[in-house]
C-alpha cells in the first residue's frame, strides 16, 4: 500500500526548519533523522538556505528567533507567509504560544502548530493588507485560517511535537484548494503572482520574454 502522505512521489523528504533553541533544534534533528533537514537558528540564515537553490519541501518554524546569531528574537511569521506564498513551500509554524503571547492566555503552557499552505497563505496576505492594523506577531498570527491547526498541551517542543509537525503540513498539502490550484496553474507556464495592495496579480514570470 502506498504512503498516502508521500509529496511528489518521495518519501524522503527537505525539510529547513527555523528554531534558535538549541535543544529544540535537536530535537526537530532527531525527529526528522529519515529526511534532509536543515537547521536554521536565524532569520539571515533560514533565507540563506532559501536562497541557496535547494528545493524545500516544507518549513517548520518558530514564530521568533534573531535577525542574526548573538541578537534578540524577533516575529518572522509575515516572513515565513511571503516565503510560503513566493516560493509555494507549506509551513508550518511550531510556537510556545504563551511565551510568544500569540493565543489565549487560557492556553497558557501549550505549543501551537499552526499549518499553512499556499492558499491559505494568500488569505492570510490579503486579510492582512486589508486591514489598517498595524500587522504585530500576535495580529498576523491570529489571521492564519489554516485548516490543520493544534494547540498541544506540552511544556517543550519535544521530537514527537516536531514529527506531528511534518505530518500535519504533509497532510495539508495533499489537499490543494482551488485558489493553490489556480496559482501553481499560472507559474507553471511562466508566469507568477504577486500580491498587490491586498489582492493576487499576475505578472510575468521570471524567465518570461518580455
Amino acid at each position: 500500500m502506498s504512503d498516502p502522505l508521500l509529496v511528489e512521489g518521495k518519501s524522503r523528504l527537505s525539510v529547513l526548519v527555523i528554531e534558535d533553541s538549541p535543544e529544540f533544534g535537536r530535537n526537530a534533528l532527531e525527529a526528522l533523522k529519515g529526511h534532509d533537514v536543515r537547521l536554521a537558528t536565524t532569520l539571515n540564515g533560514a533565507l540563506d538556505a532559501l536562497a541557496s537553490g535547494t528545493k524545500f519541501d516544507f518549513m517548520l518554524s518558530d514564530a521568533h528567533v534573531p535577525l542574526r546569531d548573538g541578537e534578540q528574537p524577533v516575529a518572522i511569521i509575515l516572513g515565513m507567509l511571503e516565503t510560503c506564498f513566493e516560493k509555494d513551500i507549506p509551513v508550518c509554524f511550531v510556537t510556545k504560544a504563551d511565551h510568544h503571547g500569540l493565543i489565549d492566555l487560557a492556553d497558557e503552557g501549550y505549543v501551537s502548530l499552526r499549518a499553512v499552505t499556499l492558499g491559505e497563505a494568500s488569505d492570510a496576505l490579503m486579510s492582512l493588507s486589508r486591514s489598517k492594523e498595524e500587522a504585530t506577531a500576535k495580529k498576523v498570527f491570529s489571521t492564519i485560517k489554516p485548516a490543520a491547526a493544534d494547540n498541544v498541551k506540552t511544556d517543550s517542543k519535544t521530537p514527537e511535537l516536531w514529527a506531528k509537525a511534518l505530518e500535519m503540513v504533509r497532510n495539508a498539502a495533499t489537499k490543494p484548494t482551488s485558489v493553490t490550484m489556480a496559482i501553481r496553474k499560472v507559474r507553471s507556464i511562466g508566469l507568477d503572482v504577486v500580491m498587490d495592495r491586498g489582492m493576487p496579480r499576475v505578472v510575468p514570470g521570471a524567465n518570461t520574454k518580455g
